[in-house]
């Protein structure tokens, strides 16, 4: 099994490095820490973390509603 840092991860979905931390904090990507600096996540979370990823605008409603 091939395990990628959250930089190499993040250029292969197309997202930044910190969008990648975050959704590791908030438990949406596996990740392994290795020691303080190091991060390491299974290659395999990246069809896992497509898979459940939402896209922009679908299924959003606006906070508040303006007239026309």
């Amino acid at each position: 099994m091939k395990y990628l840092s959250p930089k190499e991860f993040a250029e292969r979905v197309g997202l930044h490095k910190n969008t990648i931390l975050k959704a590791i904090k908030e438990g949406r990507i596996k990740a392994y820490r290795l020691n303080r600096k190091v991060i390491r996540i299974p290659e395999s979370e990246i069809e896992a973390f497509l898979s459940g990823r939402r896209r922009c605008g679908r299924g959003r409603k606006p906070s508040m509603s303006f007239p026309l």
